[in-house]
């Protein structure tokens, strides 16, 4: 497969690629050497030079301790002694911790191995200094200088030798590492310059190679273009890819060759499209003038409209009054209706006070009755008084004549009222029936103001309509007028559509073809077929506009 046929993406990708495989390359050795340096260095700093400081640090304290015990032996003063015993027991215990820090930082067996000896030194040490403070504390001072220059300085001086020795093997590693960090780090470097000048070397090459393979299709494509742009259709190119590039000529050849097609074609369509529109323009005209005539008649429409509008909105106007007559009236008969129920009331109360009245009347004509048999009895005992009841006859005489008259009047009485009563019965049915009708009235009236409000709630709805349609009727006027300047409009767009193709035939004819004769006779013949054509349909959807 040739490099050329790959698509750009994928060389560039690749070689971008490789550059970067380089560069992590070159990265990983710096990183690789260094984290090898900042081992060996972390080595020197943490252990070789911690070890040096410690040994030193003990060594030093052991000097110190040493001029202690000796300042022990030339006092005499128990206070100075307790006070360098004390001094001497600080110096052990920061010893004892040095100690400690060094043991953590032993890594290697021979260190160990060193500070074991060291250890076993200083514990022999530690026993002869302990006999040297018994002595001390027993006032011994020749026993204890003798045991003081004696074992103590033998056992001191093999275990400043060990010391030594320590300090001696940590400083020899860490000289043999800084070496070794050193030649590292000149490795790294060299090793770095030759995978930087790789790189340089090949993204060079990389870069020239992909260019070229880029820039010459492009330059044949531009070489297309300009020919193009000169008007210049029978130029061709030479395709060898089928990457982007190849496929971009590939597209220009299509298009130049499609534009070839296309112009031909231009040639061929400018006079039947010059034809046409002039005929489109004739029927405009034409178009025009009866649009106009039907927009003459849509406004004698509107007119007409506007006055039914008027007369429909009189009428819902009368619906809407005659509606609130029958509702008043409708009113007017319910509180009539109460009325007759108030009569019918009054009337009942008055038949029930009559029937009392009877009642009473009854009692009266009752005690009359009774009166007149006491009078009759009174008159019989003064009959049998002989002349002393004849007054007393007299007056039972006239007290029955009162009774008499009283029963006649409340008979008379109870008769008129028993009349009345059933002339107020009467008068109350008449009453109800009244009442019963005008309720009948109501219902009738109410129905009549529902069909009211019924025929002004239509005639408002018809009014409604109505002015829709009059809506209507004027947006129709005023789109057959719009129509009728649109009309005028096309016949001004078809004129100008006639001139532009007049232009285009000129501006088509700069175009150079293969075979500019034969395509100007095929042209012709394929004008006159399209002429034809388009002269029936222009006909025909002339005849449907009318």
């Amino acid at each position: 497969m040739k490099i050329s046929n790959l698509r750009i993406g994928v060389r560039l990708g690749s070689a971008f690629a490789l550059m970067v495989a380089l560069l992590v390359g070159t990265a990983v050795v710096g990183i690789q050497h260094l984290q090898s340096s900042n081992t060996k260095m972390d080595e020197i700093v943490s252990n070789r030079y911690t070890l040096i400081a410690l040994s030193n640090q003990i060594k030093s304290n052991g000097y110190k301790a040493n001029g202690i015990l000796s300042n022990l032996l030339l006092t005499t003063s128990p206070e100075k002694a307790k006070q360098y015993m004390d001094e001497y027991a600080a110096i052990r215990k920061a010893n004892a911790q040095a100690y400690g820090e060094l043991e953590k930082h032993l890594t290697s067996d021979e260190t160990k191995a060193l500070f074991k000896q060291q250890f076993d030194a200083r514990s022999a040490y530690g026993v002869s200094v302990k006999s040297f403070f018994d002595l001390v504390s027993k006032n011994q001072q020749q026993e204890a200088r003798d045991v003081y220059q004696g074992d103590m300085a033998r056992l001191q001086d093999a275990y400043y030798v060990l010391v030594d020795k320590m300090v001696d093997v940590q400083a020899d590693r860490m000289a043999r590492d800084v070496a070794d960090a050193i030649s590292e780090a000149h490795s790294a470097k060299l090793q770095m310059i030759l995978l930087a000048l790789l790189a340089t070397v090949i993204a060079i090459a990389t870069g020239v190679f992909i260019t070229r393979t880029i820039t010459r299709p492009i330059n044949r494509a531009v070489v297309l273009a300009e020919a193009v742009a000169a008007g210049d259709l029978t130029h061709r190119l030479q395709i060898d890819s089928t990457d982007e590039v190849g496929r971009l000529l590939t597209a220009l050849e299509r298009m130049t060759s499609n534009l070839h097609g296309i112009v031909a074609q231009v040639r061929q369509g400018t006079d039947t499209i010059s034809q046409a529109t002039r005929e489109v323009a004739s029927g405009n005209m034409d178009l025009s003038s009866r649009t106009e005539h039907q927009a003459s008649s849509l406004e004698e429409t509107a007119a007409a409209m506007e006055q039914l509008t008027s007369t429909v909105k009189q009428n819902a106007d009368n619906a809407r009054e005659a509606n609130q007559l029958a509702s008043n009236a409708s009113d007017v008969a319910v509180k009539g209706g109460e009325a007759v129920n108030q009569v019918v009331s009054t009337m009942s109360a008055i038949n029930e006070s009559s029937r009392r009245i009877v009642e009473i009347i009854g009692v009266i004509d009752g005690i009359a009755f009774q009166t007149n048999i006491l009078a009759l009895n009174a008159a019989v005992e003064a009959a049998r008084a002989g002349e002393h009841g004849r007054g007393f006859a007299v007056v039972a005489s006239e007290v029955r004549g009162l009774a008499q008259r009283s029963a006649v009047a409340a008979k008379e009485i109870k008769e008129l009222i028993a009349d009345s009563v059933n002339q107020v019965g009467t008068g109350g049915k008449m009453v109800e029936q009244a009442g019963q009708i005008i309720g009948e009235v109501v219902k009738s009236i109410r129905h009549v103001t529902e069909i009211v409000a019924e025929i002004s709630s239509s005639s408002k709805e018809q009014s409604e309509g109505i002015e829709q349609i009059n809506h209507a009727v004027t947006q129709m006027d005023k789109v057959t007028q719009e129509n009728a300047a649109l009309v005028e409009q096309s016949a001004a767009a078809a004129q100008a559509l006639q001139d532009q193709a007049q232009q285009l035939t000129q501006t088509v004819s700069t175009f150079k073809l293969d075979s500019d004769a034969a395509g100007q006779r095929r042209a012709a013949r394929d004008a006159h077929a399209h002429r034809a054509n388009d002269m029936s349909d222009a006909g025909a959807w002339l005849a449907t506009a009318q």
